[in-house]
C-alpha cells in the first residue's frame, strides 16, 4: 500500500483561500484525501509551518524536516499539499524544493486541484514556472496592500504595531494600561512630599499614613516605628582610633 505524507503551511498574507489560514484543517484535508486514494496516511510524515512567510526557506522547521527525510530514504511515496504556494511563494526557491522532493522518488499531490504535480516535460514546467509566478506576485501585492494600510492608520493617528506590555488598544489608540496593585504609586527615582528622593518603588501614600509622621499605623494597619537600625547613623562602620605616629608593633 502506498504510504501517503502531508505538508502544510498557515500563510500570514491575509487574501488567501481558508484553507491557508489553518494548518490543522490543511492535516485533515489531506487525510481525507489520502483516503479517498486508498492510501496509508503516516501522522509521523506530517510536516508543519505555522505562521510563516512564503518568501522564507531558512527559517522553516517543517520544510527543514521534510527534506531531511528524504535522505537516505523517504518512509513515504507521496506528499499531499493544498496547493503549490504551501511549498512557497519565490519562484527560485519553490521550483528548487519541488525538484528535490520528485527527484527523490515522491510524488506531489494537490488536494484543491485534484491532480499530481509533475515536471517531467518542458510543458510541465511551463506550467508549473506560471504557477509559481502568480503565488509570487500575489505574495507582492499582499505586501503592498499591508504597508498601504499601515500608512493609512498612521496617517489617522492610530497604533499600527502589535500588543504591548502595560498599554491597551482600542479602536487603534494605545492607552496605558494602569495596574491595580500599583495604582496610584510613584515610579522609583520620584520625589516624596518632604522633597527626599526615593531609591525604588514603594507602596500608595495617602494623606493619613502613618509613613508622613514616622510613627503610628503602617500600610497594612499595624502598629510601625523606627528602629535604632532605620536611622542612617547606626548603618555606619564603627571609627576606628587613629595609629599615626605610634611604632609598629
Amino acid at each position: 500500500m502506498i504510504t501517503a505524507g502531508a505538508y502544510c503551511r498557515k500563510s500570514t498574507e491575509q487574501n488567501v483561500a481558508d484553507d491557508a489560514k489553518s494548518v490543522s484543517r490543511q492535516v485533515q484535508r489531506a487525510r481525507e484525501y489520502a483516503e479517498q486514494r486508498g492510501w496509508r496516511f503516516d501522522e509521523k510524515s506530517v510536516f508543519t509551518d505555522d505562521a510563516v512567510s512564503g518568501a522564507e526557506f531558512r527559517k522553516r522547521p517543517g520544510l527543514t524536516t521534510l527534506l531531511a527525510a528524504l535522505q537516505p530514504k523517504p518512509k513515504f511515496q507521496v506528499l499531499i499539499i493544498s496547493e503549490p504556494s504551501r511549498l512557497g511563494r519565490e519562484q527560485i526557491e519553490t521550483a528548487w524544493v519541488l525538484k528535490q522532493i520528485i527527484d527523490e522518488g515522491v510524488r506531489v499531490f494537490s488536494y484543491l486541484d485534484d491532480k499530481e504535480i509533475t515536471i517531467g516535460s518542458a510543458l510541465e514546467k511551463f506550467v508549473t514556472s506560471v504557477q509559481h509566478f502568480s503565488a509570487e506576485s500575489e505574495r507582492e501585492q499582499g505586501s503592498k496592500r499591508v504597508r498601504d494600510k499601515m500608512r493609512q492608520l498612521a496617517e489617522q493617528g492610530k497604533y499600527t504595531g502589535g500588543r504591548l506590555f502595560g498599554y491597551t488598544t482600542t479602536s487603534g489608540q494605545r492607552a496605558v494600561k494602569p495596574s491595580p496593585r500599583w495604582a496610584g504609586a510613584p515610579w522609583p527615582g520620584s520625589r516624596t512630599r518632604r522633597g527626599e528622593r526615593r531609591r525604588g518603588r514603594r507602596r500608595p501614600w495617602s494623606p493619613g499614613s502613618a509613613r508622613s509622621d514616622r510613627e503610628g499605623l503602617g500600610p497594612s494597619g499595624r502598629s510601625w516605628r523606627p528602629t535604632p537600625r532605620s536611622s542612617p547613623g547606626s548603618l555606619r562602620p564603627p571609627r576606628l582610633p587613629s595609629r599615626r605616629g605610634q611604632a609598629k608593633p
